[in-house]
């Protein structure tokens, strides 16, 4: 974000949220040469820190985060709709 905004570029985080179960069962339906070992995704899913998205953080700011669900749908699918959300917002 300090890069971005001391050089005059745009900057957005995307989060996608997904339960546990869910990343392990997309995770196993991947090539073989693809797949994360089943214990990092579950050390990332006990240890990974939500931006803060309430208050007066940098990360608050609503055009600086976003979390998406992505229990519902595939990563690409929901990058997909989100910058179909943002360009129709954004113009």
């Amino acid at each position: 974000y300090h890069f971005a905004s001391e050089n005059r570029c745009a900057f957005r985080q995307v989060f996608l949220q997904a339960p546990l179960e869910a990343c392990l069962e997309r995770n196993g339906q991947r090539p073989p040469a693809a797949r994360v070992p089943d214990f990092s995704i579950r050390h990332m899913a006990e240890v990974f820190e939500w931006p803060g998205v309430e208050g007066k953080s940098w990360e608050a700011r609503e055009f600086v985060s976003t979390t998406l669900d992505a229990h519902a749908a595939t990563t690409g699918a929901q990058l997909d709709a989100f910058l179909e959300r943002f360009s129709a917002q954004h113009g």
